[in-house]
């Protein structure tokens, strides 16, 4: 209801204008290399190492290529991968051999990131830059927390999930992710690590990070930031190797979201639903606010037929 009050005040859907860089202003069905790829060139120091694997090669050429691209930059496992078009951690996977990459790649019906495993701590950035401002700014930070168990010499890892105050609400992904040690017995205080991946729907905590903000890392997304033509509203996944390491921008970005990406301090438990429609409020402002900006700049918001494609894609999923 707020966003259609929105799109009568702007007189249209100028939100759909605020990263004309980006197809439909990354409002869905972007492909997520595009964005990285470019990064890499331009910023490598601060990217994770990306390349895309065609889905419409042979399962041995996909194999080859993977081999290939490790094999040119050092790397080894564990990988992941994801699909090139996807949403809310569907699909995405930390490979940890090459049976494993056979098997996601044998069975991936779309073009595939392969990208370099960042080890660490994870944030959410969401940046935002006016088009008439020389530099823009970190509008939130959401750090993503990964819930683990600890053992206590009796319970297998399947009955400490459901005993969890957290994880048991995620018990039949994290039970089929888990389904060969799930009769394992820890030892008493031993950590088992059962989340390994930054989306919400898959398992991750999400707290206000906003203690964390500092002039140099704002400095750092920024300048990568202006390196992608036409962005100006989204927020970045981030890994760096320690919260001291964020915070004095020595960082390596994942991943690239436009304008449906959310401002994800919102899940931060200690919000209320209040304090969650004030910053999805806010959010919306700006982006209608920035797209009105790119339009009066000669940027083309989409049209309605348009942006009700895009909803059917997103309703059908990857």
């Amino acid at each position: 209801l707020y966003i259609v009050t929105l799109v009568i005040r702007y007189r249209g859907l100028s939100f759909t204008a605020v990263n004309p860089g980006m197809p439909g202003s990354g409002f869905i069905g972007e492909n997520k290399s595009l964005s990285l790829l470019r990064l890499q060139d331009m910023c490598p120091e601060h990217t994770a190492i990306t390349s895309v694997i065609p889905k419409a090669i042979s399962l041995e050429d996909k194999v080859a290529l993977s081999d290939q691209f490790m094999a040119e930059n050092g790397l080894d496992y564990p990988v992941v991968l994801k699909p090139d078009f996807g949403q809310r951690g569907i699909d995405v996977a930390i490979i940890h051999d090459s049976d494993a990459l056979s098997e996601y790649l044998e069975h991936a019906a779309f073009d595939t990131v392969i990208q370099e495993y960042i080890s660490g701590v994870e944030f959410g950035v969401f940046y935002t830059r006016e088009p008439e401002h020389e530099s823009g700014r970190i509008f939130s930070i959401t750090h993503k927390c990964f819930p683990y168990l600890i053992g206590d010499g009796h319970h297998n890892i399947e009955q400490l999930i459901f005993a969890h105050e957290r994880l048991h609400y995620m018990a039949s992904f994290l039970l089929e992710k888990h389904q060969q040690q799930l009769h394992r017995v820890p030892s008493k205080g031993e950590q088992v690590d059962v989340v390994a991946l930054g989306s919400h729907c898959r398992g991750s905590l999400f707290l206000d990070g906003q203690q964390y903000h500092s002039a140099q890392l704002e400095r750092v997304v920024d300048k990568a930031s202006q390196q992608l033509d036409g962005f100006y509203f989204g927020r970045y996944d981030i890994r760096a190797e320690s919260i001291e390491a964020f915070q004095k921008g020595d960082i390596r970005i994942i991943e690239v979201n436009g304008v449906t990406s959310e401002s994800t301090n919102i899940y931060d438990p200690r919000n209320n639903i209040v304090t969650a429609y004030k910053i999805l409020f806010k959010q919306w402002r700006l982006a209608f606010t920035i797209g009105q900006a790119n339009i009066c700049q000669g940027h083309q918001p989409m049209t309605l037929n348009d942006l009700l494609g895009k909803v059917r894609i997103m309703n059908r999923g990857v």
